[in-house]
């Protein structure tokens, strides 16, 4: 968890989710649902598709946070466009690369 601690607080957004599940989990450290849902939460703000989906479950189910139907639903819509965006961009790349081929 120390090492996901560092890259989280100088923002690494794949480090912040990793950090929330260690808290989450209590892998490395007390679980601690209000702390998992703090780094789930920076995550998601730099729309990291899995972070949005946690804070959206987080939501739902009233997990380190009060629950909130209305931002489960902001948030799983969130993930749902940052997992778009990824995809077109794989796509994009993959179709940058075919036509450097030719």
């Amino acid at each position: 968890a120390q090492f996901f601690r560092e890259a989280a607080e100088q923002g690494h957004c794949d480090a912040q989710l990793r950090l929330g599940e260690c808290y989450s989990e209590g892998n490395g450290v007390d679980r601690n649902p209000t702390e998992a849902f703090r780094w789930f939460m920076e995550a998601a703000k730099q729309e990291h598709p899995a972070a949005a989906a946690k804070v959206a479950v987080c939501f739902r189910d009233g997990i380190g946070t009060e629950k909130a139907h209305l931002s489960a639903l902001a948030w799983t819509e969130k993930a749902q466009a940052a997992e778009q965006r990824i995809r077109q961009k794989k796509l994009g790349d993959g179709a940058s690369a075919s036509k450097d081929d030719d």
